[in-house]
Parts: structure tokens; C-alpha cells; sequence
């Protein structure tokens, strides 16, 4: 059903049947079930021409002829004087169109009675014209007799309701197509070309000679194409589109001002593939400016109506005969008219007609004119003046501006800088009102309600002040003047249209500058933190007042980051779209309110964050981060609910190994039941993934779980869903294959890894000091900048500097059981740098990095007070072992070796000389390895030496651009060969630490292994407590040795003596 309110005599639907009935008074108003609605009043129905009581005449419709702001999902209702045959009531003699959309298939309600209903198939486009014709083939149920004329309705579709009272400083302007591809764009056409629910524009271009269709590809990025270049088209001026043949699919017709050019159409096949006609202009001069293409005698084909500019001056038509079929005979409906320019096509007297406007330019002072030729329904027409001393007009736009059912005129004059409104006081008499004086070169004008407020309002493009400029109506025709742009030199075009098809009326305009663009209809209110943080302070936003539910909203990034959290009323976010830019940041800890349901309806660029606790009802987030390689990344959704295809939908994901639907897609959770490297990778396929055959995988981006993934290109990488609002907690498993879990960042902010970033809310107080969940306090993170861009693992723990999980990262941790690893609210923070890999860094540290060309790794020592030389959980941290690590360095530690590879190793803030750290070593033969210190930061006159057991030598790493290379002759996968010194002497004796650097554990339950010593023959004794000897065995030193203990050795306490070359250790040893 379709409900109609009325605002100043215009009729707004939302869904209905109405009875009306053909004389004023009051009547009841029945639904198709025959219960009663309501009263309507009906205080006129307008006479209707040619009525016939032999015949059935066409009475009245709603929406009325004529009328604006309809409901995109408006039915149409149309009161016959008897009731109409059901088998006449089909497309043939009912033709419905829009202007953006071509022919429209519907079907009727109502057969055999006095009132049918139209029921579109489809909704129609904000702006759109709608035009329905009924023809004679309609015929009467009782007599069948056909309709005593046809008759054509038209009414204006609406817009959605939306704040557009104040323009943003700066509109967005999008550059649709520029340079050769509009040189001279002097008309266009919104249209939805080829069907695909978008609309495209077509173009005439003047200077550039070519007839353009810019295809729009559902997300405003347009293509350009060109549909004809040839002779034909030079100095193209006017571009019309229409179903000319009937077919579902959109036409074109052209004209150029030439004296030589015709009439040019060009017939869709239904894929864009266009078959040019061409129709002489038979008059003399044959010089064509304007092009309408409508129904002009009522017969049910499109005829085009057209100006000449030579000569005399004509207005013209050439008449169709049904199909393609023209005329040759044109009919001329002016033949004196000096340089007419503009013209508009509509119904002026409401008797069901097309009736036509035009205003001419001369370049006279005060001697054009602006006539409309009166239609009598056949076809013939009579002139009917509106003035004679109008001054250059350019174009004319009729529609009801003030809402009072009958249709107003809108003109530009160049010459006199005027944009004036005609008003029609109903019976055709039209008053001029200027709506602005100072539009120099005023030289193009169209309206359209569109701030959806029930009134209408107007645009115009004005050459010679080079700008675009909004009159919005606040409901009693008094005008605000809004700038949209005043920087276009040669603005020339305007048309409102729903570009982005969000539901309200965008601008689209041509100008010799900045050819072919589109501003987005978007009122935006800015944070600019120009007062202090607060968002409840006026002074903070762009528009100098609070954002409301009906606001869009923008958050830069700024000194003053916004905060929700004064209390009351002052704790309340209300939005209707939300964006923060890169680095921006919004944190409200109290309601939230998006009125708005659409993705998108707050979007995070990459680096910001939000920080939200409260929310009236769920909203759509998008989170976007920049990934700065096509390498890979561990990434964590900040987002719930999105789904796997979906994600692999909206981003440009790379493909591996399989072909078809069994390629892999660059997308994998980390299963820790797997043993090789290869299988903990769990690749979705294309098949899984491609929305095909039913057969797509259900699952989703998990909250907290991680993924690895990998893009085609250096671009954003997308998450959307909603928001985590409370604590968030994820499963961690010992499995099979390892015990590290993939997890990661849940929410759209930063939150802290270790006590630098956040001593109290960090992740491993929460999941290991506070609930021991981990089998170490160590974070590792895959960054990918290492290794010259193909990544390498990060250990972090307690003694690294200040660091932070961005969100859409994720890391791996060690769990000691199967338990619930807690992301908490409270963790959340803000940071003002993007990076995957956030710290803040102030400590005292030896960075020891190793290299072979292609690869780097980096061990990480800390001299922290409070640490020991053996394992401290939270300070010492193992290299990542989830996958096999063919390239690493790593310290061991200086007591209870246990073997242990670290990346970071703390060690006690004194006696720097006595401490000598075993550095350890994963790299293949052959390989040059180079030893280098990127961080240092020691007591004053220590320095820093690298030894090498080997070779017996010591290089002074802390020299500038010092570093020390050696060859590997085979693999080398252990420690004992390179040691690191930090002395206060200038030389180091080779021989001066031997014995220190000798390291003894058990690296299994049968082997005991002996690092450090490098040569010679040594002898290993293993004695119990009261000096028994128990085991006994020589050796050659290599460096790391492996020694395979006796079965029959029980478990206690030993002490190990080794006997080398240069001197006696004695160590105590845990069996």
C-alpha cells in the first residue's frame, strides 16, 4: 500500500492504493482487503482535456502530474472516469520511464475497475524523472471503447532526509575524467547505461569531438569510453539518453552545432555495442544546439525535439512513426527565433501533454526571450510568451518550486549574471524572481530537493566567476547561497544525480579545468580540537556546534585528540558516519550512537584508533591498515563477525600453490597439531572462498585469533564488522606439532605488551604474572622490514623497550597448558605512529645484529638491575621456535645453561668485565656472516669485542663502521665458537678468557652437550658428591661437542671436570 502526506500541495508517498473519487469532498480511503484507512479531503481534481462521455477518460493519479519529492518506492495510482479493461492494462499501452533508468517494468493491480496501481519491479533513482504515458489502446470494460486521448504524467522522485544545511569548508571533489577525454564537455547525461545498478554518465565533447560514456563501476571509479569519434561529432553539443527502440536497454541521441551535422542516434545491442543512424536536421542552416528526446504527440514513440542556432533560429522536431522509424517531414515548431540556446520539455499547463520551453541568446541587451509552445496533444503547438527582455539565456529547467501544483521556470542569463526563478501562478502566468544578480556568466541551472526536506532547490554552474554554486530553499523560496567550488575556470555543466547510489543527490559538474567531477553529498562536521579535548566543546568542531545523529563526522589527526568522558549528557557520542583519519584517535568511554547501519558507517584509516565502551545498538566497522610490502603479515580482524569470504572478497589477497579451486589463498590460521612447517599452515582455497557452488567455508575471522596473510600490491588491507565492547578471550593449546598459538589485537587501538608500555594492563601481567598461562613472558612479532623485506620474528618481553599491538596485528606466545589468553578493555590504548611493530625506547642494551647479504638477525642484551645470570622469566626470551630458524643469532645463558637460544638476554647492571656471553649461530656452509652492533649504549670506557675461538682473534665492534665477516666451511647450528666481551680494556689477551666461555647442559635426556672449546684433546669426568668417579670419556674439541650419557647414570646432583690444553673447569651438573 502507499501512505501520501501532503507539504504545500505536494503529494510524499510511503506505500499504498487510494480511492479517489472525481468531485471534491470528503470519502473514505480503503486498502485492497476494503478496510477503512482514513479520510482524505480532495479539494480540486483538475479538468482533464478531450473528455469524452462515449469514451473512458484518464481523471487524476497520485502522485499528481507534475509533483516532487516522490517516494523512490512509490506506487502510482491512475483514476479512470469507468473501469479499463484488464486485457488492455499491459506494457504496450501503459509506458513507464525514468530519466536515469530507461524503460521500467511493472505490474498493475486494479484490472476491470475505474482506479489501476502501479506496482514498479524496482525502486526508483533520487532525482529521477519519472514519465508515464497512457495510450488509446486502453479501452473501457463495459463499451470498449479506447482512452478519448493519451496522456502523459510526470512527477520528480526524492531524496533521503539528510543534514545538508551548512557545507564543509572544503567540499570533496572527485575527478571523474580529465584532459583529452573532455576537452570542451559542454553536456552530459546521468544514466544508468548498462544495467548494472550504477549510474554512468554520458558526454559531448565540443572541442574534443567525441562522444564519451564514463562507466561507472559501482564504487565511483569511472572508465572512460569512447563511443564515437568520427567527423560526425565534431563540435558535439548535446547529449540525450532514452530507449529509443523498446527494448530494455538505453539508447542515445546526439546533435553538433555544425552547419553540416545531423541528428545522431545510436542503438544499444544490450552489451554497449552502439549502431550509429543519423537523421538530416531539414532546416535551413542545419546547425543543431539542443537535443530532447519524449513522446511529443501522445502516439506512444519517442520523438526528438531540437534547436537550430543558424539562420533564423528554430525550434524543431523530428517525429518518430513507431520503432526507428523518423519522419522525413520535420516539424517546425518555431522558425524566427534568434540564437535559441535553451530548452526544457514538461507538461507547463498540467492537460497531460509535453509542452516545450526555450530561451534564446543573442547577445542583445534586454531583447531575448523565453517562450513555451503550448501542445495540444496531437503534436501541434502554439506560442505562448513569457518575456521578451530577458538578457542571454543559456539554459531553462522547469519544476514546482514552491510546491503550489503547477510548474515553475528556472533560467540563467549570461550577460546580466542572473539565475531567475519564473513562478506560474497556475494559470501561466509567470513572475520573475531573481534568485541571485551576482552569478557572472550564469550559464547552466537545474533543481532537485536536495537536502530531502520536502522543498526544492537549485544549482547552477557560472562561467566567468568559475564557480558552482547551491540555493537551498528553507521552505518559503527564500534562498541561501552556498558555495560548492569557486576555483573552475570555464564551470560550464551541472546535474544533480546519485553518484554513489547512497540515497541522496550528489553534484556532478564539467568545467574547463577540472573536466569531469563529482562532490559527494556528505555534510561533514570536523574535529579541529581548537579549544582543548573535550567533544562536548563547540569551539572543537568545524561547524561551531556538537555533531548530532544526523552529523557525518571527521576526526583528523590533531594535538587536542577528542574525548567522550565529561559525564551525562556530555558523555555521548552520537554520529550518523564517523571517520578518523591516519593517526587520529577518539576515546568515549560512554555511549556511542550511530545512526546508521550501512558498512562503512565508521571507518578507522590506518594508524587511528577508537576506543568505545558503550554503544547503543551495534554499528558497522571498517578498519583499514596500510600494509607497506606485498610480503607477509600476521594479521589479527579488530572487528567481529566477518566471515572469511568476505574478507578474501574485499581485499586483493595473493594466490600460491594448486591450480583452480584448489589454489591456495593467502590467507592461514597457525594449527599447532601439525608437525612440518608447511602443514601449521592452514591455507583456505579459492574454491573455499569464491562465493561459487555452495561450497564456501562458514567460518569466521575469529576475535583474537591471528592469520597470515599476503596482498598482490603495497595497499590498505580491509577488515568490517562489528566492535568488541568487553573482554576478550581466546583458547591456547600445547599441541602436537608445538606450543605456540597465533593470536591477536581484538579491538580498533593499541594495546600494551610489557610493563614499559603499561606496568599494570599490559598482556603478559594479565596472562602470565597474574595467571601464569605462558611458558615464558615472551611476545613474537613478524616484522616484516627485516631481512630485506622478508621478515623475521621479534622476541619481546619485560626488558624491551615500551611496545604496543597495533590493531589488525597478531603474535605468537608459548602457552605451558591449554588455557584462555584475556585481551581486557582496560588494555586499550592510543599511539601516534602506524606501525606494526610499536615501541618506545629508552634502555641499556647491547644490539648484536648478524647478516649474510640477503637475511639479518638480531640478539638482544639488556643490563637491567635485578636480573641474574641464569633464566629470568620476563626478561630473558627464547628465539621464535615455531617454525625452523636456518638463519639466526642468539646468546646463551652465563649460568644453569640449559641451552636455550635467546633473543634477549638480561644480565645484572655491574661487573661488565667478568661477564662473557656465548653467542650462538644458525647458518649454512658457505656463507659469508657478518657480525655488526645497531643499538649500544654502555657505561662510559667499556667497550665492546666479538671473539672468535677459531680463528683466535677479537674485533672492537663498538669502533665506528666496524664489524667482523667470516666464511662458514659447513652448516654451524650451536654455540661456542663466538663469544661477546665487554671490557674497559683497549686489547683483549686471546687466551685471557678461555675457560669462561666453556658451557656445559644437557640439550636431551641422553645427550650432555660441551660448548667453547675448539681444539685439542680434552677429557671429561663425571663425579658424584663424595668424589666418585661415575663416567669418564675423551674428546676433540670442535666447538660444540655432544656427549652421550651412560644409561645406567641415575638422577642427582654431579659434579663435571674437563680437562683441556689450557687449564681445569669443574662444574656442578643436574641429571
Amino acid at each position: 500500500m502507499i501512505n501520501y502526506t501532503r507539504k504545500k500541495n505536494r503529494w510524499y508517498s510511503t506505500a499504498l492504493v487510494l480511492c479517489l473519487l472525481t468531485f471534491s469532498g470528503v470519502f473514505a480511503s480503503h486498502n485492497v482487503s476494503g478496510s477503512t484507512l482514513g479520510l482524505i479531503e480532495v479539494t480540486s481534481i483538475k479538468k482533464v482535456k478531450n473528455a469524452s462521455f462515449g469514451s473512458p477518460n484518464f481523471v487524476s493519479s497520485i502522485p499528481e502530474n507534475g509533483a516532487t519529492g516522490i517516494s523512490k518506492s512509490a506506487n502510482v495510482v491512475l483514476n479512470f472516469s469507468e473501469a479499463i479493461s484488464s486485457g488492455t492494462i499491459d506494457a504496450t499501452n501503459i509506458k513507464i520511464s525514468g530519466s536515469q533508468t530507461g524503460n521500467l517494468a511493472a505490474t498493475f493491480s486494479g484490472e476491470d475497475t475505474a482506479q489501476l496501481t502501479i506496482i514498479p519491479s524496482a525502486e526508483f533513482k533520487p532525482g529521477e524523472l519519472i514519465t508515464i504515458t497512457l495510450l488509446t489502446g486502453l479501452q473501457s470494460l463495459a463499451t470498449n471503447e479506447p482512452l478519448s486521448s493519451a496522456y502523459t504524467i510526470q512527477f520528480t522522485v526524492g531524496t533521503a532526509a539528510i543534514d545538508y544545511y551548512n557545507l564543509p569548508t572544503t567540499p570533496i571533489k572527485t575527478t571523474i575524467a580529465s584532459g583529452v577525454n573532455t576537452g570542451g564537455l559542454k553536456s552530459i547525461y546521468t544514466i544508468d547505461l548498462d544495467g548494472d545498478g550504477d549510474l554512468d554518465i554520458l558526454g559531448a565533447l565540443d572541442l574534443g569531438n567525441k562522444l564519451m560514456w564514463y562507466e561507472n563501476d559501482g564504487n565511483q571509479n569511472f572508465t572512460a569510453n569512447i563511443i564515437d569519434s568520427s567527423a560526425d561529432v565534431n563540435t558535439l553539443h548535446s547529449v540525450f539518453a532514452i530507449d529509443l527502440d523498446d527494448d530494455g536497454d538505453m539508447d542515445i541521441v546526439a546533435s553538433a552545432k555544425t552547419e553540416t551535422a545531423d541528428l545522431l542516434y545510436y542503438i544499444n545491442n544490450g552489451s554497449q555495442v552502439f549502431t550509429k543512424f543519423k537523421r538530416d536536421i531539414e532546416v535551413v542552416g542545419e546547425s543543431s544546439k539542443t537535443v530532447y528526446v519524449a513522446d511529443m504527440d501522445n502516439d506512444g514513440n519517442k520523438d526528438i525535439v531540437y534547436l537550430s542556432i543558424s539562420g533564423n533560429g528554430y525550434v524543431a522536431i523530428a517525429k518518430n512513426d513507431g520503432g526507428l522509424s523518423f519522419s522525413d517531414t520535420t516539424v517546425i515548431v518555431d522558425n524566427s527565433m534568434a540564437a535559441p540556446w535553451g530548452m526544457y520539455v514538461v507538461d507547463i499547463d498540467n492537460d497531460a501533454d509535453l509542452d516545450i520551453i526555450v530561451g534564446t541568446s543573442n547577445g542583445g541587451t534586454n531583447t531575448d526571450i523565453i517562450s513555451w509552445y503550448q501542445n495540444d496533444g496531437t503534436g501541434s503547438f502554439t506560442e505562448q510568451n513569457i518575456t521578451t527582455s530577458a538578457n542571454s539565456v543559456r539554459s531553462i529547467f522547469a519544476i514546482d518550486i514552491d510546491g503550489d501544483n503547477d510548474m515553475d521556470l528556472l533560467s540563467t542569463s549570461f550577460d546580466n549574471n542572473t539565475v531567475a526563478w519564473w513562478q506560474n501562478d497556475g494559470n501561466q502566468i509567470f513572475t520573475k524572481i531573481d534568485v541571485d544578480t551576482a552569478a557572472n556568466g550564469a550559464q547552466e541551472v537545474t533543481a532537485a530537493d536536495v537536502d530531502g526536506d520536502g522543498d526544492i532547490d537549485i544549482l547552477s554552474a557560472n562561467q566567468t566567476d568559475t564557480s558552482i554554486v547551491l540555493y537551498l530553499n528553507n521552505g518559503n523560496e527564500v534562498f541561501t547561497k552556498k558555495i560548492v567550488n569557486n576555483s573552475l575556470t570555464g564551470a560550464y555543466f551541472v546535474r544533480f544525480a546519485d553518484v554513489d547510489s547512497d540515497g541522496d543527490l550528489d553534484i556532478i559538474s564539467t568545467s574547463t579545468s577540472d573536466g569531469l567531477s563529482w562532490y559527494e553529498n556528505k555534510l561533514t562536521n570536523s574535529w579541529t580540537g581548537a579549544t582543548d579535548t573535550n567533544w562536548d566543546t563547540t569551539t572543537n568542531w568545524s561547524l561551531g556546534e556538537i555533531p548530532r545523529s544526523s552529523t557525518n563526522v571527521l576526526i583528523p589527526n590533531t594535538i587536542n585528540k577528542p574525548k567522550a568522558s565529561n559525564g551525562g549528557r556530555k558523555n555521548r557520542v552520537y554520529v550518523k558516519e564517523l571517520i578518523l583519519n591516519s593517526d587520529a584517535s577518539l576515546t568515549a568511554t560512554g555511549l556511542v550512537y550511530v545512526n546508521n547501519t550501512s558498512i562503512g558507517a565508521i571507518t578507522l584509516e590506518s594508524g587511528s584508533s577508537l576506543i568505545a565502551q558503550v554503544t547503543r545498538a551495534a554499528f558497522n566497522l571498517t578498519y583499514k591498515r596500510k600494509l607497506k610490502t606485498t610480503g607477509w603479515y600476521l594479521i589479527s580482524s579488530p572487528v567481529i563477525g566477518e566471515s572469511v569470504v568476505d574478507f578474501v572478497t574485499n581485499n586483493s589477497l595473493a594466490l600460491g600453490s594448486g591450480t583452480g579451486v584448489d589454489q591456495n589463498v593467502a590467507i592461514a590460521p597457525y594449527d599447532n597439531t601439525q608437525i612440518t612447517d608447511a602443514e601449521k599452515w592452514n591455507y583456505y582455497t579459492v574454491g573455499q572462498t569464491d562465493g561459487l557452488n555452495g561450497d564456501d567455508t562458514a567460518n569466521n575471522l575469529t576475535s583474537g585469533k591471528g592469520f597470515s596473510t599476503k596482498l598482490t600490491s603495497n595497499q590498505d588491507i580491509i577488515f568490517t564488522g562489528e566492535m568488541a565492547l568487553s573482554t576478550v578471550s581466546v583458547p591456547i593449546t600445547i599441541g602436537a606439532g608445538s606450543a605456540y598459538n597465533l593470536i591477536g589485537n581484538p579491538y580498533p587501538s593499541y594495546i600494551p605488551i610489557n610493563e614499559a608500555a603499561d606496568n599494570t594492563n599490559n598482556i603478559l601481567k594479565i596472562n602470565d604474572t597474574d595467571n601464569d598461562f605462558l611458558s615464558e613472558k615472551t611476545i613474537y612479532i613478524w616484522d616484516q622490514s627485516l631481512n630485506s623485506s622478508t621478515g623475521g620474528y621479534l622476541s619481546i618481553n619485560n626488558a624491551s623497550p615500551a611496545r604496543f599491538i597495533a590493531p589488525g596485528q597478531a603474535f605468537f606466545v608459548s602457552a605451558n597448558g591449554n588455557h584462555d589468553f584475556s585481551f581486557t578493555e582496560a588494555m586499550q590504548s592510543h599511539q601516534t605512529t602506524d606501525v606494526f611493530n610499536k615501541n618506545i625506547n629508552a634502555r641499556q642494551e647491547i644490539k648484536l645484529e648478524m647478516s649474510n647479504g640477503t637475511q639479518k638477525s638480531t640478539s638482544e642484551i639488556y643490563y637491567i638491575n635485578g636480573t641474574t645470570l641464569g633464566f629470568d622469566d620476563g626478561y630473558d626470551s627464547t628465539i621464535f621456535g615455531g617454525i625452523t630458524n636456518n638463519f639466526a643469532v642468539y646468546t646463551n645463558l652465563l649460568a644453569d645453561n640449559q641451552g636455550q637460544k635467546l633473543a634477549i638476554q638480561s644480565l645484572p647492571d655491574s661487573d661488565y668485565e667478568n661477564m662473557v656471553i656465548p653467542v650462538g649461530v644458525n647458518a649454512l656452509s658457505n656463507n659469508k656472516i657478518e657480525f655488526s652492533l645497531t643499538a649500544l649504549n654502555m657505561p662510559n670506557d667499556f667497550h665492546v669485542y666479538l671473539e672468535d675461538k677459531v680463528l683466535n682473534s677479537y674485533t672492537q665492534l663498538d669502533k665506528d663502521n666496524t664489524s667482523y665477516s667470516v666464511t662458514l666451511d659447513a652448516d654451524y647450528n650451536g654455540a661456542g665458537r663466538f663469544y661477546i666481551h665487554t671490557s674497559s680494556k683497549e686489547v683483549l689477551s686471546i687466551d685471557s678468557d678461555v675457560l669462561k666461555n666453556i658451557s656445559v647442559y644437557k640439550s636431551s635426556e641422553s645427550t650432555l652437550t660441551v660448548s667453547g672449546i675448539y681444539e685439542g684433546k680434552t677429557s671429561l669426568e663425571i663425579l658424584n658428591l663424595i668424589g666418585q668417579q661415575v663416567f669418564e670419556t675423551n674428546f676433540i674439541g670442535k666447538g660444540v661437542n655432544d656427549i652421550l650419557l651412560p644409561s645406567s647414570l641415575k638422577k642427582g646432583i654431579y659434579v663435571i671436570k674437563i680437562d683441556t690444553e689450557k687449564g681445569t673447569l669443574n662444574k656442578k651438573f643436574l641429571n
